[in-house]
């Protein structure tokens, strides 16, 4: 069992290592609060030094950030640090399940509770980029460890890819909002932002139909990969590396032209089924666990490649 994932709930499809409750249908605000795992709160406690004559001396500037339940120390800060509680998350998308523009698709616990989100599905609104099906999420995500900021994510995702949370990590339009004395006021406003992202997802499926309609072969694909991993195809010793003998730009140009679903007819051997192959490799092949693959599509570590990819494929 992965030591990454705590809790959560997942509609109708699991994430990773198969874990969670998996729903057969989107839950109520009071339902997914409770199936997520995250009805507990952050409280902040004093720190202490413990001399050897069992004298506690209060360390003034510093406080530890733990957790309701179980008293576990998520991170320590300084007094002035402003957590943000799960129940606040789920405040915020409730308008939004309530009126049915939003609903529930997953919700939980990473990292004993260091990491935690909220995702949802938008609308169901689904369109189509010659043939493949593209869906609009949402996702909010806080941090309690202290070192990571509120962040809200919106992004598409082919329907054909069953995780959506992972995906929904690794790119999307993304807004964050530290942890501050103005931070609740922030989130509010970050929702004069939502109408404005479901009208952008109408330029992003454009972006998208752009890259359907970019011819891309075998040797173009090579010739990008040279340019995206420029870096990483001269040894130590200073010597070109061949695109075939690199192990992410083999891999991805695998998942190009054998991937299954990348070798539709209407995707197959466009500037569509190259993007996918790449954030295939980043995703699910890079070197590394599950979880440190998660993990740095959590944190955002990967974003400027798949920028870069599509920057590349349109310039072609």
């Amino acid at each position: 069992m992965s030591d990454y994932f705590e809790s959560g709930f997942f509609v109708k499809e699991p994430a990773w290592h198969r874990l969670g409750t998996v729903l057969e249908s989107a839950p109520s605000v009071d339902e997914a609060y409770a199936l997520s795992g995250l009805n507990w709160e952050v409280i902040k406690k004093p720190l202490y030094i413990l001399e050897n004559n069992g004298l506690k001396i209060k360390i003034k500037n510093n406080i530890a950030l733990t957790r309701s339940d179980n008293n576990e120390v998520l991170g320590v800060k300084t007094n002035q640090y402003y957590p943000l509680q799960n129940h606040k998350l789920f405040e915020f998308v409730a308008p939004y399940i309530n009126e049915s523009s939003l609903k529930f698709e997953s919700a939980g616990s990473l990292r004993k509770g260091k990491d935690v989100w909220i995702l949802c599905d938008v609308d169901d609104n689904i369109r189509e980029v010659k043939g493949d099906s593209i869906k609009q999420y949402f996702l909010i995500s806080n941090n309690h460890e202290g070192n990571k900021s509120i962040k809200i994510v919106w992004t598409t995702v082919r329907v054909v890819c069953a995780n959506t949370l992972d995906i929904a990590l690794r790119q999307g339009t993304k807004v964050t909002i530290k942890h501050d004395s103005k931070m609740e006021t922030n989130l509010e406003l970050m929702r004069a932002e939502i109408d404005f992202a479901k009208q952008t997802f109408t330029k992003q499926i454009s972006v998208y139909n752009e890259l359907v309609e970019k011819e891309v072969t075998v040797s173009s694909a090579r010739e990008m990969l040279e340019k995206l991993f420029e870096k990483d195809l001269v040894s130590k010793e200073g010597e070109n590396i061949s695109v075939n003998e690199l192990r992410a730009t083999k891999l991805i140009l695998n998942n190009f032209q054998s991937t299954p679903d990348l070798q539709t007819p209407e995707v197959r051997g466009t500037g569509w089924a190259f993007y996918n192959a790449v954030t295939q490799y980043y995703s699910y092949q890079r070197k590394g666990t599950d979880d440190s693959r998660l993990g740095n599509l959590w944190g955002g570590k990967v974003q400027s490649e798949y920028d870069a990819t599509k920057k590349i494929i349109l310039s072609v």
